[in-house]
């Protein structure tokens, strides 16, 4: 990988991390905790899923289509797997998409912010 996208990746990472955790406390502590754990839950596999991206992205894009196609499957049965616990509950779920869609907000943030190269 490139150290533009480590860093990258590192960064968004950080983030994550930093901003899930943060947000969870606060959740837990004004609403529940089943919610705060549903949205934790939701930035790390989206966190988790933005890695594997990364790395069949790099590793695999031009000479192996097939491991990319099967890596994409896998993480997106990952992400539906990991919401299922929460399905009959509207209050979990959302919270599961909301960090989910936080990590994106994220990395949005986090490449929009990096300098270019002048």
């Amino acid at each position: 990988m490139s150290k533009e996208m480590n860093k990258l990746m590192a960064k968004v990472t950080k983030y994550d991390m930093i901003c899930g955790l943060f947000l969870s406390l606060i959740i837990g502590v004004v609403l529940n905790r089943e919610i705060a754990l549903a949205f934790l839950l939701g930035i790390i596999v989206a966190m988790v899923n933005y890695i594997v991206s990364v790395y069949a992205t790099t590793k695999w894009i031009t000479k192996k289509p097939f491991k990319m196609l099967m890596t994409t499957i896998l993480r997106i049965f990952f992400v539906t797997i990991c919401a299922v616990p929460f399905t009959y509950n509207f209050e979990p779920i959302l919270a599961y998409l909301l960090g989910f869609t936080l990590h994106f907000i994220l990395l949005g943030y986090c490449i929009i912010s990096e300098k270019g190269s002048d």
